[in-house]
């Protein structure tokens, strides 16, 4: 959105100018991020079902994970903390969830 200054001989006033491309342009980014969160854990218990990572081993490294988490939150959002923790709040509790899920799944 931008604005747009209208003048007059009598006043001077701004009018907001929204834009739709921009509106569509961030709409597309957030469905995008948030489709990718909800593959995340479904991506992790494949690669632990194939053996390329193991349990152990994502528990050793999940500092870096939820460094990349905010990284992936702050890229694929709009520049507010707001934003970008409601994505990656709900992306750390997806890995934390996928972990139990490994355990039980590698179990059986």
């Amino acid at each position: 959105m931008s604005f747009e200054s209208a003048q007059s001989s009598d006043y001077f006033s701004i009018e907001l100018e929204s834009r739709m491309g921009e509106y569509m342009k961030l709409i597309m980014y957030l469905l995008f991020s948030c489709g990718l969160s909800f593959l995340f854990p479904i991506l992790l218990i494949i690669l632990a079902k194939l053996k390329v990572v193991s349990v152990e081993s994502l528990k050793k490294q999940r500092k870096f994970f939820f460094i990349g988490i905010l990284i992936f939150s702050a890229v694929f959002t709009p520049p507010d903390i707001v934003s970008q923790l409601g994505i990656a709040i709900p992306l750390i509790c997806f890995f934390e969830i996928s972990l139990l899920l490994i355990n039980v799944l590698i179990k059986k």
